[in-house]
């Protein structure tokens, strides 16, 4: 991982490989809210898949 958080691999949308973040599915003590991830992001705004 990069100082914001993602790399470059390959996922199952994009066999050649795109830079991604990880993110976590924990709802953050019991309030309904879940962090996707904290810190800076990488590039342009782009969109979110599962």
């Amino acid at each position: 991982m990069d100082e914001n958080g993602g790399h470059i691999g390959v996922t199952a949308d994009f066999p050649e490989g795109i830079y991604h973040y990880h993110t976590n599915n924990e709802n953050y003590l019991n309030t309904g809210f879940y962090i996707l991830k904290a810190g800076a992001y990488h590039g342009v705004k782009g969109t979110f898949s599962m």
